[in-house]
């Protein structure tokens, strides 16, 4: 059974590290919305805020997402020369019931976590996720949510956030596209942009006037994905 909780209620632990825990997984739901696989528990828990703004963060989505090679080898690239400070690190649900054990390579530094997925969601029903949606945590297991197309996802964890519409206005400025419903709130903000070839970008901050902001970007290629 799927259950929505207030963001105040509480998360389980992520073990703080310099790096995010290896067992669970971060991707993008098919609204966008940051996924984390293998807990209900927020996995950007564990990272360390850093002084950015939010139009930096976006300038360093793009840097990494949106070049000419949007593929795992891209982001390799890309990450590699982040001023993000990047570490290579894999990540791996264990295998479980019927389910293999999915491996994933991925980007992480103190404050941020990227990723590049191709799809493929073998070896993920029934795990537990947690989905941060503005105001609220939606819990439960994989398969009713799902994360959705092949995507590129940086994630980061903020000393807070001023300057929210300016980060969305700096967003559609860099990757022009159309934009859709873009919400900017006191606290949170959130919205989505199609490009000329129908891939989606989608942001979403929450906690923005607290001591740690947490940001979360997404290009999806989601025509003719597998909902």
């Amino acid at each position: 059974m799927l259950r929505l909780m207030l963001a105040m209620a509480s998360l389980a632990p992520v073990p703080a590290s310099a790096q995010v825990a290896a067992d669970l997984l971060l991707l993008s739901d098919s609204y966008g919305r940051p996924m984390t696989i293998g807990a209900q528990a927020d996995i950007r828990e564990a990272l360390s805020p850093t002084a950015m703004t939010g139009v930096a963060a976006a300038e360093a989505f793009v840097g990494l997402c949106l070049s000419a090679d949007v593929s795992s080898a891209g982001l390799d690239t890309s990450a590699a020369v982040s001023t993000l400070g990047f570490k290579p690190q894999e990540a791996a649900l264990p295998a479980t019931g019927k389910n293999a054990m999915v491996r994933q390579q991925r980007w992480v530094s103190p404050s941020a976590v990227a990723t590049f997925w191709n799809g493929d969601d073998t070896g993920m029903k029934g795990r537990p996720i947690v989905i941060r949606s503005r105001g609220a945590l939606v819990m439960g297991p994989y398969g009713p949510f799902k994360a959705l197309g092949t995507q590129c996802n940086l994630s980061l964890a903020l000393a807070g956030v001023a300057d929210l519409q300016p980060l969305a206005d700096r967003l559609v400025a860099l990757i022009g596209g159309t934009a859709q419903k873009i919400v900017v709130k006191p606290t949170w903000a959130d919205g989505s942009i199609t490009l000329a070839d129908g891939r989606r970008v989608t942001f979403a901050v929450v906690n923005a006037d607290k001591a740690v902001s947490l940001l979360h970007f997404t290009v999806q290629k989601v025509e003719g994905a597998k909902p």
